[in-house]
C-alpha cells in the first residue's frame, strides 16, 4: 500500500493483536467486531463531549451524541444551564425503595392518564430502561426485580422533562439517586451530610421508608428510630435551605396493608412529623408524608399506587420558588429552591 493508502487498524481488546496480523483476536470478521476500529475510516468523537446536546461538528463530521447513561454532578451542570430544572432528592436506606421509584416514575410516563404529567424528553433513557429491564418480559425473570445503586462517591442523576398541560415549557426535574448504604452511614457521621450535594440543592427532599421492615414486628421499632435519627440528621443540616419542602414516602404499601398494620403505621409517622415539626422550628418549609406500592408483591396495592401523586407533588413544588445561586459553602441566608443555569460545583 502507498502511504495514503494505509489502514490505522487498532482494538480496545488488550489482547488482540490486529495492528500486526490484520485478524481478529476472536476470530469475527473485522466489520463484526464491536472493538475493532479502522481510524482512517471511523471519525472519533472525544469523550469530553459526550453528554452534551447533539451539534454538528464541521471539522469531522461526527455527530456529537448523549450516551443516555446516569448524570454524575459535572455533567448535569449541561441540564442546568439550558432549562429551569428542580432536583428532587430520594433518600433512605439500602432496600427502601428509591430505584424502583425511579423505575416506576418512567414506566408510568408512557402510559400517562390523559390530565396527568406527560413525557417530553430524557438524556438519561438508557439508564430508565436499564433500572426497568428487570420489570419487563424480555428479562425473562421469574419475577419482577430492580438492580441496585452502585455505592459511589458521587449521586446519579436522572432527567426527566415533563409537560403538566399547564405551562408553555416542560418542567424539568433531576431525579437524584445514591447508594442506601451511604446514606445510612449518615446516621453515624451527619457531619457529613453537608458534602451530600443532593441533600444541598434538592427543593424537594423525599425520606423513603421501608414498608416491609415496618410490616415486621422484629424491625419496626428499628426502622422508626432510623426514621428520626435521619431526619435529626437532616433539620440539623444547615445547608438544607428553610425553603427545601419534605416529604416522608411510605414504600411496599402492599406489605404494610397484607398485615393490617396501615393505620398503626399512618399513627406512628404522624408523631414523628409532629415531633420534629415542633422540635426544628426552622426546619423545612413543610413536610408530607406519601405512601406508594412502586413494584407491589401482592394484590393488597395497585401497580404503582401512589406514584403519580407523587409525581404532581413534584411538580407543585416547583411553582413560586426563588431563583438562586449555587454553591458548595454554607448558605447562611438558607434561602435555596429552584435553580436554573447554575453549576452543582461551583
Amino acid at each position: 500500500m502507498t502511504e495514503a493508502q494505509t489502514v490505522d487498524r487498532s482494538c480496545s481488546d488488550s489482547d488482540c493483536k490486529v495492528s500486526e496480523t490484520g485478524k481478529c483476536v476472536n476470530d469475527l470478521p473485522l466489520d463484526q467486531c464491536p472493538h475493532y476500529q479502522q481510524k482512517n475510516e471511523v471519525p472519533q468523537i472525544e469523550s469530553s463531549l459526550v453528554g452534551h446536546r447533539p451539534e454538528n461538528d464541521a471539522v469531522h463530521g461526527a455527530v456529537k451524541l448523549n450516551d443516555g447513561r446516569p448524570l454524575l454532578p459535572a455533567r448535569a451542570n449541561s441540564i442546568l444551564r439550558q432549562s429551569q430544572t428542580t432536583i428532587i432528592g430520594l433518600v433512605g436506606p439500602p432496600d427502601s425503595g428509591k430505584t424502583s421509584l425511579i423505575a416506576r416514575v418512567y414506566d408510568d410516563l408512557q402510559y400517562a392518564k390523559e390530565g396527568g404529567p406527560r413525557f417530553a424528553s430524557s438524556s438519561t433513557l438508557v439508564a430508565f430502561e436499564e433500572i426497568c429491564f428487570g420489570l419487563r418480559a424480555a428479562s425473562h425473570a421469574e419475577k419482577p426485580y430492580i438492580s441496585r445503586t452502585p455505592v459511589a462517591a458521587e449521586p446519579f442523576f436522572y432527567h426527566l422533562a415533563l409537560n403538566d398541560g399547564t405551562r408553555a415549557l416542560p418542567c424539568t426535574l433531576l431525579l437524584a439517586d445514591r447508594a442506601g448504604e451511604l446514606y445510612q452511614n449518615l446516621i453515624d457521621t451527619p457531619g457529613s451530610a453537608g458534602s451530600y450535594v443532593e441533600l444541598n440543592r434538592a427543593a424537594i427532599l423525599n425520606l423513603l421508608v421501608d414498608g416491609k421492615r415496618l410490616s415486621e414486628i422484629a424491625t419496626r421499632a428499628s426502622t422508626l428510630a432510623s426514621v428520626r435519627q435521619m431526619l435529626d440528621v437532616l433539620c440539623e443540616t444547615r445547608d438544607i435551605s428553610e425553603n427545601t419542602r419534605l416529604n416522608i414516602v411510605l414504600t411496599k404499601l402492599d406489605r404494610v396493608r397484607s398485615v393490617g398494620v396501615e393505620a398503626e403505621i399512618d399513627g406512628a409517622l404522624n408523631s414523628i412529623v409532629e415531633a420534629s415539626t415542633r422540635r426544628y422550628r426552622n426546619g423545612f418549609n413543610e413536610i408530607r408524608i406519601h405512601k406508594i406500592a412502586a413494584i407491589p408483591e401482592s394484590s393488597d396495592a395497585e401497580d404503582g399506587e401512589g406514584v403519580r401523586g407523587l409525581v404532581e407533588d413534584w411538580i407543585s413544588g416547583m411553582t413560586g420558588n426563588p431563583m438562586v445561586t449555587l454553591s458548595n459553602k454554607a448558605h447562611s441566608a438558607r434561602s435555596m429552591g429552584r435553580i436554573s443555569r447554575e453549576r452543582l460545583d461551583d
